[in-house]
């Protein structure tokens, strides 16, 4: 019996065991080893070679991959042989990193004993890589500079460029270079750009922002024509939405963009793009360059890049950004009646001027007009003018690419619309008294047939009257209050023009005597009153001093048929003239065949001239 249980207990314990060695029990499945990811290998060129300079790429054995890979990217699309100089991981003392920028300018000088050295581009941000420490060329100030890697300094003007790629590891290196090669890859179907600025703060005192006097400076050498302007400050709708639309679309409109950095991203109208933003653009084939007037920006969070370190390692914001400091130089308009007729640059602003005209002037890459630009700045240099924005200037990109072909635009000269009547001056700023009637119109004769004018308040940017106005327009402005204002106008086939005015109740000896950043508007938001009125002219037969001398002139045209009148006109010294006119015709082309045909009758010369009717 014993036994016979003892063989039942064996039997239900196999029978139990059995469905269970069946089973994977949680724990005791066999470890298999992990399958080893091999990283894809980089991409080897077989392209010629046809730069005789070659490029030196600086980085450290984290970042040799992406080194590879922007060594691939010079080959295979810019024909330039590229050196790699390794060096060691900073420890962060600053014992080693001293050793460490000593032995990158003891490298690159070596290499470019015979002048041989294209460019050089490092990468790493400056954690991974410092900054080089140099003494000017007087030997009195230290600066810190990537620019201390191009060799001696005594030499400013033939110092090689240096760009950084300031990526905080090696993957992201690379997935800036990825970035390069999809754009070279594009640009082969797009191998002529137009210019294109987005930027403007907004308006505030009696001065346009930087980016706006930029592009207004490059509109004047021929550089930027019509088709170039996009987006162009708080009057032309420049914003963040715009901007970033602008970055996300398949535009490839924008190449070119001048902005300023603020600590959390770029000013644009009045408002920011920040650096969050920035580095969540996707890719678009029509990547644009970042001329950034002001300071590069201090970081507000450690382990954020700065804005313009953003631009670059963002995959859809830029290819390139230049940016200085704004102390070492400044831009402003020269007003004359109201209208910018002149920006004077000097410092960073004038050396970015200078990259610019290298670029349309044929250096098409980087390094050449970066090399370019540096020459003419250390030749035009004024009365008391340093290096320093040399030695300042901060380039995030690789100088080794080449920009496409630029498309140059000329268009007729614009000043902006003629004041209709008289006006005061105060400061180069036209002033009228409140509650009076400012008229503006096109120059007499002019090519332009036609503009658009919108009218903005400088103190706060919005838009207070927008319209067309034509050859044959006068358009009126009147303001129940006092207030500052700019007319921004551009023809539909021209370029652009600004016209600064006041309105105040003392006029121009108030503000002339106040100064014009301390005057305290007395109402805050003023009834405004503007329209078109057709324009009338007259043709003029003579002008004299002498009202008897006016009415002698006037009779002697009735007895000829003519149906002349005499209007008194007062001059800028407020002396009237007496002026003899004949006839009111509705258009420009009406008065000049009009006055063709006295010029043939009479043998005299005659004057075309704006009037209102009933004059």
């Amino acid at each position: 019996m014993i036994v016979f249980r003892k063989i039942i207990l064996s039997l239900c314990l196999f029978f139990l065991i059995l469905p269970l060695g069946g089973c994977k029990l949680k724990g005791f499945a066999p470890v298999q080893e992990p399958v080893a990811v091999l990283p894809v290998p980089v991409k080897v060129s077989s392209a010629p070679f046809t730069e005789k300079k070659k490029a030196v790429i600086v980085c450290s054995a984290e970042f040799m991959r992406a080194a590879r890979y922007f060594s691939y990217l010079h080959r295979e699309f810019e024909g330039v042989k590229s050196v790699i100089v390794k060096i060691p991981a900073t420890n962060g003392t600053a014992e080693f990193r001293a050793k460490i920028m000593s032995g990158i300018k003891a490298q690159v000088s070596e290499l470019n004993s015979s002048g041989q050295v294209l460019s050089v581009l490092i990468l790493g941000n400056k954690d991974v890589v410092p900054v080089a420490e140099f003494r000017s060329q007087n030997g009195t100030v230290i600066h810190f500079s990537d620019y201390g890697y191009g060799g001696a300094v005594a030499g400013s003007e033939k110092m090689v460029p240096v760009g950084r790629i300031p990526a905080r590891s090696g993957e992201e290196a690379e997935l800036v270079a990825a970035k390069y090669e999809r754009w070279y890859e594009d640009r082969a179907f797009r191998p002529a750009w137009p210019v294109s600025f987005i930027g403007g703060e907004g308006f505030s005192g009696d001065y346009l922002s930087d980016p706006e006097l930029l592009f207004f400076s490059l509109q004047q050498e021929g550089i930027a024509g019509p088709e170039a302007i996009r987006y162009l400050g708080a009057a032309g709708g420049c914003e963040p939405k715009r901007l970033r639309q602008s970055f996300a679309e398949d535009d490839v409109s924008v190449q070119w963009l001048a902005l300023e950095a603020g600590p959390a991203g770029f000013k644009v109208g009045n408002g920011t793009l920040t650096v969050t933003e920035i580095m969540d653009l996707d890719y678009k084939p029509g990547l644009p360059v970042v001329l950034n007037p002001s300071c590069e920006a201090a970081l507000l969070n450690s382990s954020m890049p700065t804005p313009a370190e953003a631009i670059v390692l963002s995959q859809g914001a830029g290819l390139a950004v230049m940016t200085g400091c704004s102390s070492s130089g400044r831009i402003r308009a020269e007003l004359d009646g109201g209208r910018v007729y002149r920006v004077d640059s000097s410092g960073t602003h004038r050396l970015l001027l200078e990259f610019h005209k290298a670029y349309f002037g044929g250096k098409h890459r980087i390094a050449e007009a970066l090399t370019e630009a540096r020459a003419q700045f250390a030749q035009n240099r004024r009365e008391g003018e340093d290096l320093t924005p040399l030695y300042d200037l901060i380039f995030y990109g690789d100088p080794v690419m080449s920009l496409p072909l630029p498309v140059r635009t000329e268009s007729p000269a614009y000043l902006g619309l003629v004041t209709v009547g008289k006006s005061e001056k105060s400061s180069g700023i036209a002033v009228f008294p409140v509650n009076s009637t400012i008229s503006f119109a096109m120059e007499e004769g002019g090519i332009y047939p036609a503009v658009r004018l919108q009218v903005i308040d400088r103190l706060n940017g919005k838009i207070v009257s927008s319209m067309k106005v034509q050859e044959d327009d006068v358009f009126n402005f009147s303001a129940d209050g006092e207030g500052r204002y700019l007319i921004y106008s551009r023809p539909l086939d021209g370029p652009l023009a600004w016209q600064f005015f006041d309105v105040r109740k003392g006029g121009a000896a108030e503000t002339a005597a106040a100064g014009t950043d301390s005057i305290k508007l007395k109402k805050a938001s003023p009834r405004i009153t503007a329209g078109l009125k057709p324009v009338r002219y007259a043709i003029q037969v003579s002008s004299n001093r002498k009202e008897d001398s006016a009415i002698k002139v006037r009779r002697k045209l009735s007895v000829q048929g003519y149906e002349a009148y005499v209007v008194k006109v007062a001059s800028a010294n407020n002396r009237k003239w007496y002026c003899v006119r004949f006839g009111e015709f509705d258009s420009w082309a009406d008065a000049v065949e009009a006055s063709a045909e006295y010029e043939r009758k009479e043998q005299a010369d005659v004057k075309i001239v704006r009037c209102n009717r009933g004059s």
